[in-house]
């Protein structure tokens, strides 16, 4: 892995939110329908709703004031309302029948805080979409931090994404393909100082970041690159360790650009914190300037202090430039698979 490959990894790696999402004008969520009393069976249900086109119980399973990152450049919503509302347009042909969406091959790892009331998920699914002229496969990339709210779970901060291949982030035009995303207002929850002094501090030195990492199995790193994917705390740390004064000696550098959204659970030990973010590598007029990303950082309490759970950091991509899997994707995608670690498996279509 070269230097250069991985540097939207090194600590700007990116995601952002689902592949069609969420929600036209519906009526009230259904009383019938149970609440999922797991993180692995919310994730589930917004599958099966978003499989379903059901708008109604896909936007039921977020918190009222849930922070979500969309797939394209303006697909930043803070709001259950904002994302039902922004999301509509997406859900339609679904809805219709006119286009049949199907997740497999998913297989989420799941992190819970000791309360066992807050927790964190990721996973990395193969996705279907079907429609009048056939069927394309997408491979999405999905992390959330989710809250008990009485007997049910529900998500507070989602991002979703498709992978971007470096040769587009490097490019020449890069900036003028790849817009710039939606700004994240700046908003911390009861308890957030705490994370948002360490966001900074970790954009600020990368050391620090792998300081704050958790050895936990459930800790992901999620890049902007389609093969920028890692699970497990110790086994991150020891790939990037060997790279610390290459990236030093590069002048890597992050800045944050604009607000910084962070939230702490009810629970006091899990949290999150969300903003848009700016790399650039070396300095004065020579220096390269990349796209400017979204991020989720997803935080644990551990003996005292936080750390870092999670990382998802995306580009916003515009609809015309997604595209479907390609062979080379899918058999990369099969690869990482096999060489996974054992973890929680979904009850939809586990591996």
């Amino acid at each position: 892995m070269s230097l250069r490959r991985s540097s939207c990894l090194l600590g700007c790696v990116v995601l952002a939110a689902s592949l069609l999402a969420c929600s036209h004008a519906a009526p009230a969520p259904r009383g019938s329908q149970p609440a999922p009393d797991t993180v692995a069976g919310l994730l589930a249900a917004a599958y099966r709703a978003l499989e379903s086109g059901e708008a109604d119980e896909l936007t039921a399973l977020l918190t009222t004031d849930a922070m979500v990152y969309g797939l394209g450049p303006s697909d930043t919503w803070s709001s259950r309302a904002e994302t039902a509302a922004r999301l509509g347009p997406h859900l339609l042909p679904l809805n219709l029948g006119a286009q049949k969406l199907s997740v497999t091959e998913s297989r989420p790892g799941v992190g819970l805080a000791a309360s066992g009331r807050s927790g964190w998920v990721f996973d990395l699914p193969l996705v279907t979409l079907a429609g009048a002229s056939g069927a394309s496969q997408w491979l999405p990339r999905v992390t959330a931090h989710a809250i008990r709210e009485g007997d049910s779970w529900r998500f507070d901060a989602v991002h979703v994404s498709l992978g971007v291949p470096d040769e587009l982030v490097f490019a020449p035009d890069a900036a003028k393909l790849l817009l710039p995303p939606a700004e994240v207002v700046a908003e911390r929850g009861v308890g957030a100082e705490e994370l948002v002094g360490l966001t900074r501090r970790v954009l600020d030195d990368f050391t620090v970041k792998i300081q704050h990492i958790s050895d936990r199995a459930e800790f992901c790193e999620i890049g902007s690159a389609p093969t920028e994917t890692f699970e497990g705390g110790k086994r991150f740390r020891a790939l990037v360790m060997p790279l610390l004064s290459t990236i030093t000696k590069a002048g890597y550098s992050w800045k944050l650009d604009g607000g910084l959204k962070a939230r702490v659970a009810p629970d006091g030990q899990t949290g999150w914190a969300a903003g848009n973010v700016v790399l650039r590598i070396g300095a004065g007029p020579s220096a390269q300037v990349l796209p400017t990303f979204r991020t989720l950082w997803i935080y644990v309490e551990e003996k005292g202090g936080w750390n870092l759970a999670a990382e998802h950091q995306s580009l916003g991509v515009k609809e015309d430039l997604r595209t479907s899997a390609s062979e080379q994707d899918l058999k990369a995608f099969r690869l990482r698979k096999a060489q996974a670690p054992a973890r929680l498996q979904s009850p939809i279509d586990p591996w």
